[in-house]
């Protein structure tokens, strides 16, 4: 009799997320880097081992996964949010014949591999700094990325999508009739959960992106999107003054980073999107 299948459980918490991130960043290419946007996207972690840059659309903000690479077969498309953006701008693009996004093989020529052995180098630079973890594995990311946008208040059907289930929290009849995708939502819950992210691991930054930013919060900006709520409103001069001075001073993030990037980005066809250093923390 096969041994029954033990559901996990473990997903990282807020105060486990920041020594996880600075403990990528010290292992770097290729297993911190792909860690990261694991934790970003929510999605597994074979489709990003077998990622190639044909899939992204980097302008647009876009990963199509293409449906003989999905679990259900399905294309699926990941918004990519400006802080996962950043990331992949700074992967190495090697000379390859298929382009894979993450390699560990001599040339470029196989996708990542060893993910056991990435994963304990992580963990091994988080006990570095005495920082106590319980054991996790990559898949457990894409567990935190769900308990952490339901956190934010992101509806449940539209974590579903994001995770690109094939049964999820919309069922029977109503899931035979819904086909609506929820693009507009998921980009936008995936977005805050970026912001969220980013407030852990660099807070410097998120402050100086959201100093002239208005009040509201995140969630009330995503319950409005739909609406056609998007950040359009234009910076007076004052404030893009203040703003300025307020990166220069930090250091953490450029001076023509709009306002609202704090909460969502906009639209690709509306406004350009916006390169930002990473801030390096030790």
């Amino acid at each position: 009799m096969p041994a029954q299948k033990v559901e996990r459980e473990r997903a990282l918490g807020d105060e486990e997320i920041r020594p996880f991130w600075l403990a990528c960043d010290r292992v770097g290419w290729p297993f911190g880097l792909l860690a990261q946007l694991l934790l970003l996207t929510a999605q597994r972690r074979d489709e990003f081992a077998h990622a190639t840059w044909s899939e992204f659309d980097l302008d647009k903000q876009t990963w199509t996964i293409p449906g003989e690479r999905t679990k259900n077969g399905r294309v699926h498309i990941v918004h990519l949010s400006a802080f996962a953006v950043e990331i992949l701008e700074e992967l190495p693009r090697l000379a390859s014949k298929r382009g894979w996004v993450f390699t560990t093989g001599l040339g470029g020529d196989t996708p990542v591999s060893g993910f056991g052995r990435g994963r304990e180098r992580i963990t091994a630079a988080m006990a570095e700094r005495s920082e106590e973890v319980a054991p996790f594995t990559l898949h457990d990311l894409r567990r935190s990325a769900a308990t952490g946008m339901a956190s934010l208040g992101i509806a449940p059907h539209v974590v579903d999508k994001i995770l690109n289930h094939s049964s999820g929290k919309i069922a029977g009849v109503a899931k035979i009739y819904n086909r609506f995708e929820y693009l507009p939502e998921r980009r936008a819950a995936l977005e805050a959960w970026a912001r969220h992210v980013e407030a852990l691991v660099r807070p410097t930054s998120v402050q100086c992106h959201r100093a002239a930013a208005p009040s509201g919060g995140i969630i009330s900006l995503i319950a409005a999107w739909p609406a056609g709520v998007r950040g359009s409103e234009p910076r007076s001069k004052d404030r893009h003054d203040a703003h300025d001075s307020h990166a220069r001073e930090n250091g953490a993030c450029s001076a023509e980073r709009p306002w609202w990037l704090g909460f969502f980005s906009p639209l690709p066809d509306q406004v350009p999107r916006v390169r930002c250093r990473r801030a390096r923390l030790r």
